[in-house]
């Protein structure tokens, strides 16, 4: 939408002077309207009417001009044309607008049209000089704006990713290689000795893939509001490879995090995003000399609580006094836009906060920048326990096992792992053939289910409606990915590619949640 910009003109009641500037007549409102672009409207306070109005004023709120004077005699009458979760603040604005000279300015939602379609304006009060009764407000159209927020949001966490793609790709491209050319090579080796220890390769490679994968996933979803207890040490780790992908080879990262034993209470992701975020912020700070990037974790305690401290060290180019002070506003950038949307900082501050937490900045011109973040401490003993405790040392009987997966190669890797710990498998392609199955060849012991399948019923509704039938059901979900949305699993969930030994793990936790329930 263009960029249009309009103006309401009006006065709180005061006593008039004879040296008053005289209010401007409707037809002048008019001419300067045309000549400016700028939409007006007056409104006389003490006849509670408005006087005049442009066109262009009058369509901002979807109506014709006779239409918008006759139902807005007042200003506090334009809440009328807000959303309803909007028109409290416009209200509270002309109630509490200051005496002369200053102002108050808001940002509102005002209905376009009758489809429920949104504008967003920004209005602006003020008192005005003048003989009448009257208040101004200055009104902008915004919406563009704000979009262009949203999609500069969205740019900066894209633009985060795609920094990471080709490192990614080049260090999975590699696992790749070990992995089939050690398969390659089993063709050909006879030797008992060779041959396990070409197996070995195959695992340890494919475990690098698993971890670098849920790694760039774990990045890369968005918040869910779901906090749980974490070591922050452990993040960190966990974090490392990836940060590794994004720094360039003139760039050393360090780790000094074996001061941290207090536990944090927060959602993963944001812990991924605000770390990545300080990280890429500090490589730019390093971008032509290189340098050394330091990581540091510590217990603090102050006046305002027990905190466990994430210390982002870079030794760059630093900043001045009147960057620092500016450096979590929206937008604020000292690079170019094209390589920087000044929205990183800015979430990283809002995150932070949302967390119950705070951040600070030690900088100076010359001399690097350190990033601390303070989150909440917890005290380890409220962790829970390990939900997977130790291997069994036996995997107990055999159960009656319903697999459904609706990749034929993943099935059968399932299915004989399965199968190996002494258990009877029926697979299921979907939910619906999973129900037929249950509902012919049950009672199961087990649903083994991936948790996204064919069709509209997915893996946790499946586990719904058949626990409705068969409630000792135990249920394991497979999933490829970090999942969203209000998930809220019955039983432990196994991110693929699932080991024999994690299986396992998972069957034992999963019969003992059933037979608690």
């Amino acid at each position: 939408m263009a960029l249009a910009t309009f103006s309401i003109v009006c006065r709180q009641p005061r006593a008039h002077s004879a040296d008053a500037d005289p209010a401007p007549s409707s037809d002048v409102l008019e001419l300067a309207g045309q000549a400016s672009g700028l939409g007006y409207a007056v409104w006389n306070m003490d006849t509670q009417t408005c006087e005049a109005c442009t066109v262009e004023m009058a369509s901002v709120f979807g109506m014709p001009r006779d239409a918008f004077m006759a139902r807005m005699p007042r200003p506090r009458d334009l809440a009328d044309a807000l959303r309803p979760d909007e028109r409290d603040g416009l209200r509270a604005a002309v109630a509490g607008l200051p005496g002369p000279g200053a102002g108050v300015s808001r940002d509102l939602k005002v209905r376009a049209d009758r489809n429920g379609r949104t504008r967003r304006i920004r209005l602006v009060f003020h008192d005005v000089p003048g003989p009448d009764s009257r208040v101004m407000c200055v009104a902008q159209d915004v919406s563009g704006a704000h979009r262009a927020a949203r999609d500069d949001a969205e740019s900066q966490r894209m633009q985060s990713m795609g920094r990471l793609t080709s490192g990614v790709a080049h260090d999975f491209n590699n696992f790749l290689s070990v992995i089939l050319g050690n398969l390659d090579l089993l063709d050909v080796t006879q030797d008992q000795t060779q041959r396990q220890a070409l197996l070995d390769e195959v695992s340890a490679a494919a475990a690098r893939a698993r971890d670098l994968t849920g790694n760039l996933l774990g990045f890369a979803r968005r918040p869910q509001d779901r906090t749980e207890l974490f070591r922050l040490d452990a993040i960190v780790a966990e974090m490392t490879p990836l940060l590794r992908r994004a720094l360039p080879p003139r760039i050393a990262l360090v780790q000094h995090m074996d001061d941290v034993t207090a536990l944090v209470r927060v959602e993963r992701g944001l812990i991924d995003s605000v770390l990545m975020n300080l990280v890429l912020n500090a490589r730019d700070a390093m971008k032509t000399a290189g340098g050394r990037l330091t990581l540091s974790g510590q217990d603090v305690q102050d006046d305002t609580g027990r905190w466990v401290v994430l210390s982002v060290s870079d030794t760059g180019e630093g900043m001045t006094e009147d960057v620092r002070a500016n450096l979590f506003q929206p937008f604020f950038s000292t690079r170019g836009a094209d390589t920087n949307t000044g929205l990183g900082l800015s979430m990283v501050h809002t995150m932070v906060s949302g967390a119950g937490g705070r951040i600070e900045v030690d900088s100076a011109p010359g001399q690097g920048a350190t990033f601390r973040v303070f989150l909440p401490a917890e005290d380890p003993a409220n962790a829970a326990p390990d939900r997977l405790g130790a291997v069994p040392a036996s995997e107990g009987a055999a159960l009656r096992v319903l697999l459904v997966e609706d990749d034929p190669a993943v099935a059968r890797v399932l299915l004989r792992q399965l199968a190996l710990m002494g258990h009877r498998v029926t697979l299921a392609g979907d939910a619906v053939d999973a129900e037929t199955v249950h509902a012919s060849d049950g009672p199961f012991d087990l649903l083994l289910s991936d948790v996204r399948l064919p069709g509209a019923l997915q893996g946790p509704d499946l586990a719904g409606k058949l626990r409705e039938v068969a409630p000792g059901l135990a249920v394991i979900y497979l999933t490829g990915q970090h999942e969203s949305g209000p998930f809220k699993p019955a039983g432990p969930v196994l991110h693929k590619p699932v080991g024999r030994a994690e299986l396992l793990h998972a069957v034992v936790t999963a019969l003992a949640l059933a037979r608690s329930t």
